[in-house]
């Protein structure tokens, strides 16, 4: 699958749960606003109107005790004003279309009302009938009558009191079931949400190393390739966009090691084929030194040393480069054994004695009394403290001093469990600059100091970390104290005793 289908997959999963989970919030927020809308369009009506038909009832048992009482013609109309009211209100009733318990309510409501003797109250209470009973029996007449109205009057008031309590029960009852489902919405939104987050993380976790993974391989392939090490096989299985980046990564490191293998190959062909002229050439300068063909005058000379001057820089970089070609191909045996650094270090120092003294710098070599005995190949740590002199005397000018110094190091910084053997050859030099002090080390990588001319071609570092780095030590620069720098060597200590050197 691809990488933009696995994404698109995985969120389209979330989408669509998140969805469902919107939709069903939605349908009971539907819900809860249509109950809420039927609580003020009927239920709320109803309990106002029942509230006021028990105000109006009662209003018309009032009325009707005073009409009786003061014979005042003001109270008939008022209870006209009632009874229209009642009606009205009634009417409305039967309009919000109630179901259930309360129109049964108000149904029992509106026939008690119709069986109230309303017609002809007002006219029966203010005149008496003179052709009828005495007064006093007319009198006993209203006043059952009147007794018997109040009652019923008292009824209907309490049947529309009955009528508000019926609604609102239910409206109790709605509230308690929008409650119910506002609740159940809540916990249904919840189990979703924590399925969509179980589901999620999942996705999450699968699309994360779906991209992660080939990216960490092409990560270690690139440090590989820039290692130098071209012999890199990418998985390319699947059928996502990391494989072909894949593939195109494999192709590429395999032409790299294709291409490198060609420069190795045409640098030692060409370092062997140079040999031989070289030495032939070599030869023919010292015989001619030698006035072997004849006398030669000193311009003659001159001119000869230095052609074997440059005959011998280039042999020497011809000899590196070979070096360098056998150890990148790993063509290089090192013959390991317990030698004295201190012995090897004075031996080289005193080779470079001559030529220190020709620059008129000075060379100053400091060693313990007891051996610093590591475990390597005797002419290899040569050739390191060799170049390592070489460049300190080349870099230096007259009256300059140029420092060996052999130690060694208790506790180990390399990562191994013996202590460690130092070699630093210090001078005072122009220095190294904090960007360059990396950077010496790789091949072809030369600074050009003012005044000051290397004539080699930056391979001599390189080799000389190799080595190193082939023996387990390590090999680095630092700023002298005064000017100039410090290269530093070290390698793991030997514990072989003493008498076990290889002299």
């Amino acid at each position: 699958m691809k990488i933009v289908s696995k994404i698109a997959a995985g969120s389209g999963l979330l989408v669509v749960l998140f969805l469902a989970v919107l939709g069903y919030n939605l349908a009971h927020v539907r819900r809860l606003a249509a109950m809420q809308q039927e609580l003020s369009r009927t239920d709320m009506s109803a309990a106002t109107i029942s509230l006021e038909m028990t105000r109006l009832l009662n209003r018309l048992d009032d009325f009707t005790r005073k009409l009786y009482v003061l014979r005042d013609f003001a109270y008939a109309e008022r209870i006209e004003e009632v009874r229209t009211a009642v009606e009205d209100q009634l009417a409305r009733l039967d309009s919000l279309g109630l179901e259930g318990r309360k129109l049964e309510e108000v149904r029992s409501l509106e026939s008690l009302w119709l069986e109230l003797p309303l017609a002809g109250l007002s006219q029966r209470l203010l005149t008496n009938d003179v052709d009828g009973p005495s007064e006093a029996e007319g009198d006993q007449d209203d006043a059952a009558f009147l007794d018997a109205f109040r009652e019923k009057t008292r009824t209907l008031a309490q049947q529309a009191e009955t009528v508000g309590r019926v609604v609102q029960s239910e409206i109790a009852e709605q509230v308690a079931a929008a409650a119910v489902a506002s609740q159940h919405a809540s916990f249904v939104s919840g189990i979703v949400v924590v399925i969509a987050l179980t589901l999620s993380l999942p996705i999450f976790l699968l699309t994360l190393a779906s991209i992660r993974d080939p990216l960490n391989r092409l990560r270690e392939g690139a440090k590989s390739v820039a290692a130098g090490e071209f012999d890199i096989d990418l998985d390319t299985s699947g059928n996502d966009e990391f494989s072909g980046v894949a593939t195109s990564f494999n192709q590429m490191a395999r032409r790299l090691g294709e291409l490198d293998r060609l420069k190795q190959d045409f640098l030692s062909h060409v370092s062997h084929e140079l040999k031989t002229p070289l030495a032939a050439m070599e030869e023919t300068s010292r015989l001619l030194l030698d006035e072997l063909p004849g006398p030669l005058n000193d311009k003659q000379k001159r001119l000869l040393r230095l052609n074997l001057d440059s005959s011998h820089r280039l042999a020497s970089m011809i000899g590196k480069l070979l070096d360098l070609s056998r150890m990148e191909e790993r063509a290089i045996a090192y013959d390991l054994h317990p030698n004295d650094l201190g012995e090897l270090a004075r031996e080289v120092a005193e080779s470079f004695e001559a030529a220190a003294a020709e620059r008129g710098v000075l060379l100053a070599f400091e060693a313990p009394k007891d051996p610093v005995v590591a475990h390597c190949d005797r002419d290899r740590v040569i050739q390191v403290v060799a170049n390592l002199i070489d460049n300190a005397v080349k870099f230096s000018s007259a009256g300059d001093e140029v420092r060996v110094a052999v130690a060694s190091s208790s506790g180990s910084s390399l990562g191994t469990e013996s202590d460690t053997s130092v070699i630093e050859v210090s001078d005072s030099g122009p220095g190294i600059p904090d960007e360059h002090k990396e950077k010496i080390f790789d091949k072809f990588h030369q600074i050009g100091a003012p005044g000051t001319s290397s004539g080699g071609v930056g391979l001599g570092l390189a080799i000389c970390r190799q080595i190193s780095d082939e023996h387990g030590g390590r090999l680095s620069v630092a700023d002298n104290q005064e000017r100039g720098s410090i290269f530093r060597v070290e390698l793991p200590a030997a514990a072989e005793a003493a008498d076990q050197v290889v002299s």
